[in-house]
């Protein structure tokens, strides 16, 4: 199975390419490792590049994990991910790469992944876990449609800390 391509005009969400990891790996800072549990310093080439690949896997053997590029104009502006659960629900994540953030691709792409979710993957229910203190991630939720169902006390495991989440959920109702 190939990443199917979705597109709300502006933006274009669609499979990752091999040479994406350039335009990744540039746009990878400080927030970004911090809200993803991980040491900027310590992002490599080969680690976006493995991560790519994973994600190429994903759809290739219909896994669990299923990753999209968002771009903008051709361009890679970030990404989004839907892990899918037995019990009809699937979390999602997204990111907008740092020279990107504050244009809306990544409410965007939380409307996209979900909306393809609930008509394709027979997804009853998506849910978002976000930081207490990540007001650009809350306003993403927000303006995509979802809503704040309450804090999860140390839901969350980033870079071996265990860290309270707001649980924000969308169902294809919504």
């Amino acid at each position: 199975m190939r990443a199917p391509v979705l597109t709300d005009g502006t933006i274009t969400l669609d499979a990752f390419r091999t040479a994406d990891w350039r335009a990744h790996l540039a746009g990878d800072d400080d927030e970004f490792a911090r809200r993803f549990g991980w040491n900027a310093v310590d992002s490599t080439a080969e680690g976006v590049r493995a991560a790519i690949r994973r994600w190429q896997r994903g759809w290739q053997r219909e896994g669990r994990t299923r990753a999209w590029a968002v771009r903008a104009g051709g361009e890679l502006v970030g990404g989004c991910e839907l892990r899918l659960h037995d019990d009809a629900i699937a979390h999602l994540s997204y990111w907008t790469l740092a020279p990107h953030r504050g244009r809306g691709y990544a409410a965007g792409a939380a409307r996209l992944a979900s909306r393809h979710a609930f008509a394709e993957m027979l997804v009853a229910r998506v849910e978002l876990y976000i930081e207490p203190d990540n007001g650009a991630s809350l306003a993403v939720a927000r303006t995509a449609g979802f809503t704040e169902e309450g804090v999860l006390r140390r839901r969350a495991v980033l870079a071996g800390q265990r860290h309270d989440v707001v649980l924000w959920s969308r169902l294809a109702t919504d």
